[in-house]
């Protein structure tokens, strides 16, 4: 019997005028643990104008402290609904995993690689 569990994916999107849209994460909802995983780009430098890149490299903290104020699904949503100009969210799209943290590492290499 396999222990693989339903989640779904996100690509991260960087929208900067005068430069094409680039992936810089996946997000990773694991609805039965109510986990929100992200991995995103470290090194923002070649990614966005200098005076966005301290703002952009300080997300994952944001995120942690919005996950942790807000709550995983909610912080989600909020996200979802908010969104759309320099940061952008794909649709979610399903996914199938028994490690979620491999799967986030292998979605990250897929659509990010950086």
């Amino acid at each position: 019997m396999s222990s693989e569990r339903r989640g779904e994916y996100l690509i991260i999107e960087l929208a900067v005028a005068g430069r094409a849209v680039t992936n810089v994460g996946v997000l990773l909802w694991d609805p039965d643990r109510e986990r929100l995983s992200w991995r995103l780009v470290e090194d923002w430098s070649d990614l966005a104008p200098p005076e966005d890149v301290e703002v952009l490299g300080e997300l994952s903290a944001s995120f942690r402290q919005c996950v942790a104020g807000m709550g995983p699904r909610a912080f989600l949503e909020y996200i979802e609904d908010t969104w759309s100009n320099v940061l952008r969210l794909s649709e979610r799209k399903p996914m199938r995993a028994e490690d979620f943290d491999a799967a986030l590492d292998a979605l990250y290499e897929r659509h990010v690689g950086r």
